[in-house]
């Protein structure tokens, strides 16, 4: 299980979606070398030291990391308000790659597009959205949970 991040830029996020990943037995985490969170003490704090137990995987291009991604066999899924199909209804049991966006614009487009499957996050309450280091959190575990 993989998390690739799009665009998160605030270290504590990061530092936080860190933390959940370790915690749900994410794999390593990929991000590209542009519009990404600079790994930073603040990081290292944040993840409560997390970030010292997972591999990280920092590429120049987006598209190079999603290409490599399908073409080895892994599902690329994300989280999009517009999806029609709730993430309890994802299958995680296999290879895959979880994408999170950015903390103000989301996932970016071509990112998007090259997902095998988008999934929302069902709520309650006259929200639309969550932190995008909560969600990573609940995405991790529903993950978790399936791969148990």
């Amino acid at each position: 299980m993989l998390l690739l991040l799009d665009g998160i830029t605030d270290v504590r996020n990061t530092g936080a979606i860190i933390r959940s990943a370790v915690c749900c037995g994410v794999d390593a985490i990929l991000f590209s070398e542009k519009n990404a969170a600079p790994l930073h003490e603040d990081m290292v704090k944040t993840s409560a030291g997390a970030m010292m137990q997972i591999t990280f995987c920092r590429e120049k291009s987006m598209q190079r990391i999603l290409e490599t991604l399908q073409l080895n066999g892994i599902k690329i899924l994300s989280s999009d308000l517009k999806a029609k199909k709730s993430l309890l209804d994802i299958d995680f049991s296999g290879p895959s790659c979880i994408v999170m966006g950015s903390e103000d614009r989301g996932i970016s487009r071509e990112t998007l597009q090259a997902c095998d499957e988008t999934f929302i996050i069902p709520m309650k309450g006259h929200f639309d959205s969550l932190n995008v280091s909560v969600a990573a959190g609940i995405i991790c575990f529903e993950a978790m949970k399936q791969r148990a």
